[in-house]
């Protein structure tokens, strides 16, 4: 530890036992071993915190995620001490791996790799220092301290029943609930912390004989009593609950409002006259109706929301017409939009109902401007990269429409289900034209303007340049070749974009797959009583986590159409000799390029030479 930045001390990687620095004459590194992959086999979510770096100034660290999906969590991450960033849920037996990859400039050569050596040190249960080192003790100045923590369970709350009128009463109870999906009891004797959080004019919180907003330190169930008139015609309360570390000094805590005594009232429990009384203590805190106003001690909480209702539905009840699941390409479920450079997108603002527009903009710049003269992607957010609107950003899925529909097939337990529509997918498809100008390219388009070829085919040398280029183009250039060095001058740009089309192909294919065999099917079998909502509003607001069912099958959707997407993971790998095989070495390649590379031949043979194209009719006399 140095001052309050955690050091790790690294073994010695480059010096070759001299004292002397030795440098590899690659400046690529790869480290022997790897310890920064953790096992979740119940799932569970991560947090990782940037704690320290002792990089150079000229130096670029990144954060990387390895497992279970590829992505940079952050460019320059040693100039970002601070930066938290938490996993989404992950699902059972997940293996959660991070790494750094570095880049240095000294005297003119650029040294780059991954991590050349991990420390690890616990904390304690599931909470780790990890340290990165770039590469060796000569460079300790390249390293990444981070905290990562690891929850695998959070506690769930229940309020049964989730659904009640003005005073009656529900219960408040929770359970341990696990990423991989189970659900446990606590121990007996466990201690918890119950407060309101929202919709506090709507009742107050029992427990034993206390009635308050906020306890803290007692077991469970509390009840709720709703109070016997409401300011609006329906209510959503949000209770929160917290895990009490079992502490034997810990003491009760009770925060209550100066409440005068008098008379008893009859209540209804559960919706049923009953001769309970409750004094008017208690119903002078309902009257009052405060929220609990402070923080949670617990680091571990979960919310849950609890309908209070006085009068009719605000909506309309639909009954189901249809429960086989949804399909993709069913009418208004879903649709592939793709976009090019500039593209407008518009949509309807799903809170303000009003129209709204942006546009895709420069989406080449996603890209590496050094590599990339295509693109093809999923545009999770439009309006970034626009000129026109820059301060209007589409969120993907942000326009998703949730329906709840009712099943009263069976008439002594009618169902919810859930319908959505306006599924919209933009795909970034396009020619990177700029990037081609700025590296120098020449494109000749389809090779059949001969006014552009004329200009750039002036003797047989540029003539068999120019096929030169074609014929590595064709073969699949450097993707197919990984060992051969080559520099191209000319290129086809309607080769390119029959490369990035073979892309987009591949990405509706596995993103509506990735939907109609998931989603649309989890969805479909996702039901919820109507005894315990009894209108559309409820089943469709906010769960225990706080967010509606909009926001949850948003993100859901979101994730598994950037799931589909990732063609890389789909398509899998094949091993590419350098030169003619079995000449060594291997690189395993992806798939998805190398078909695309294919159906860049065939297009080019069948249009560049089959009579379409004007090179057929240049001929060259030495």
């Amino acid at each position: 530890m140095k001052g309050e930045n955690p050091v790790f001390s690294f073994p010695d990687t480059l010096n070759n036992g001299s004292g002397n620095k030795s440098i590899s004459n690659s400046p690529q590194y790869q480290p022997d071993n790897l310890q920064s992959t953790f096992p979740l086999p119940e799932g569970g979510r991560v947090t990782v915190e940037i704690l320290y770096s002792d990089a150079a100034e000229n130096s670029q660290i990144n954060l990387e995620l390895r497992q279970p999906n590829q992505e940079t969590l952050l460019e320059y991450a040693n100039h970002n001490p601070g930066f938290t960033w938490v996993s989404p849920d992950y699902f059972t037996n997940t293996n959660f791996e991070i790494g750094i990859y570095w880049y240095w400039e000294n005297e003119g050569t650029l040294y780059q790799g991954v991590e050349a050596g991990v420390e690890v040190s616990s904390l304690g249960s599931d909470e780790y220092y990890i340290g990165f080192e770039a590469a060796g003790d000569d460079w300790d100045y390249n390293e990444l301290v981070v905290r990562v923590k690891i929850e695998t369970y959070l506690p769930i709350v229940f309020i049964d029943p989730s659904n009640i009128s003005t005073g009656e009463t529900a219960t408040v109870s929770v359970k341990k609930q696990f990423y991989d999906g189970r659900i446990e009891d606590f121990d007996a004797g466990q201690l918890f912390e119950f407060g309101m959080m929202e919709g506090c004019t709507a009742g107050a919180l029992i427990s034993g004989t206390d009635t308050s907003n906020y306890f803290n330190g007692v077991p469970q169930p509390v009840t709720f009593l709703a109070a016997d008139s409401l300011e609006n015609e329906e209510e959503t309360v949000k209770i929160g609950v917290g895990v009490v570390e079992q502490n034997p000094t810990a003491k009760f805590q009770v925060k209550t409002n100066p409440l005068a005594k008098s008379k008893n009232h009859n209540i209804k429990v559960n919706g049923k006259n009953d001769d309970t009384k409750i004094d008017e203590t208690k119903i002078n805190s309902i009257i009052i109706g405060s929220c609990f106003g402070g923080d949670f001690n617990s680091d571990k909480r979960g919310d849950e929301n609890l309908v209070v209702v006085g009068n009719e539905c605000d909506e309309e009840i639909v009954v189901c017409d249809s429960f086989e699941p949804q399909k993709f390409d069913d009418p208004g479920v879903g649709k592939i939009e793709k976009l090019i450079s500039n593209a407008p997108w518009n949509w309807i603002d799903p809170v303000t109902k009003t129209p709204k527009n942006t546009d895709a903009g420069e989406g080449c710049n996603r890209g590496k401007s050094s590599t990339d003269v295509g693109l093809t992607y999923v545009m999770s957010e439009i309006g970034p990269f626009s000129q026109s609107t820059p301060s209007v950003i589409y969120q993907l899925s942000e326009d998703i429409i949730i329906e709840a529909c009712l099943d009263d097939r069976n008439p002594n337990e009618k169902l919810w289900r859930f319908k959505i529509k306006n599924v919209r997918v933009p795909i970034f498809v396009d020619v990177c034209s700029t990037f081609i100008s700025n590296r120098n390219f020449i494109d000749l388009g389809d090779a059949t303007d001969f006014s552009l070829l004329g200009s750039h085919i002036t003797n047989c040398i540029e003539f068999r340049k120019v096929l030169a280029d074609l014929d590595w183009e064709i073969s699949g250039g450097d993707y197919s070749f990984p060992c051969v060095i080559r520099t191209s001058k000319y290129l086809f740009s309607t080769a390119i974009r029959e490369h990035e089309e073979k892309h987009f192909q591949d990405k509706t294919y596995y993103i509506k797959k990735e939907l109609d065999e998931n989603t649309l099917l989890q969805l479909q079998q996702m039901t919820r009583k109507k005894d315990d909502y009894p209108c559309p509003e409820a089943v469709l607001g906010p769960d225990n986590s706080g967010k509606t069912k909009r926001e949850l099958f948003k993100s859901l959707i979101s994730a598994r159409i950037i799931k589909g997407a990732n063609i890389d993971l789909h398509m899998g790998t094949s091993p590419v000799p350098c030169g003619i095989p079995p000449s060594m070495p291997v690189y395993f390649q992806f798939n998805s390029e190398l078909e695309a590379n294919k159906s860049t031949k065939k297009f080019v043979l069948a249009s560049l030479f089959g009579g379409k194209c004007n090179l057929g009719m240049i001929r060259c006399i030495s």
